[in-house]
């Protein structure tokens, strides 16, 4: 589903350098981002993720408790533990760089804005696994 900008905020789980590479990326394509990380966002961490046609929702610690964000998607750049991986059942193929932050965050900028339907956001997976093939095949 194309996404318009009247939506909610791209939220991203982590602010390693992936994390903050795609929030700048997004951010200077004019698409609203929250990133979440134990010391950035005001010690904030996510705990739990629920997705539905609507968009993304996160559960997370804060200092004052227990709160939830919502979002139109959802990046995890949580490292390699990942719990936004592990909420969604989605493996971690052990590489990410810098370049696949880019690349997803100008995908993701197109179907943020209406520009492109959800299948960009699948031809993003398809080439990274592809490249990581390539790389490990190397």
């Amino acid at each position: 589903m194309a996404r318009t900008s009247e939506t909610q905020p791209v939220l991203i789980a982590g602010a390693g350098p992936v994390g903050l590479i795609a929030a700048l990326a997004l951010a200077q394509r004019q698409v609203p981002v929250i990133v979440f990380e134990a010391e950035v966002r005001f010690s904030h961490r996510v705990r739990a993720v629920r997705q539905d046609a609507d968009g993304v929702t996160i559960t997370m610690e804060t200092p004052d408790g227990i709160g939830e964000q919502s979002g139109s998607y959802l990046i995890g750049a949580d490292g390699g533990r990942s719990v936004v991986r592990g909420e969604l059942g989605i493996e971690f193929d052990g590489f990410t760089y810098p370049d696949d932050a880019v690349n997803l965050a100008g995908k993701l900028a197109r179907v943020w804005k209406g520009e492109a339907d959800d299948g960009l956001l699948d031809l993003y997976d398809r080439q990274r696994r592809t490249t990581n093939k390539e790389f490990i095949q190397a």
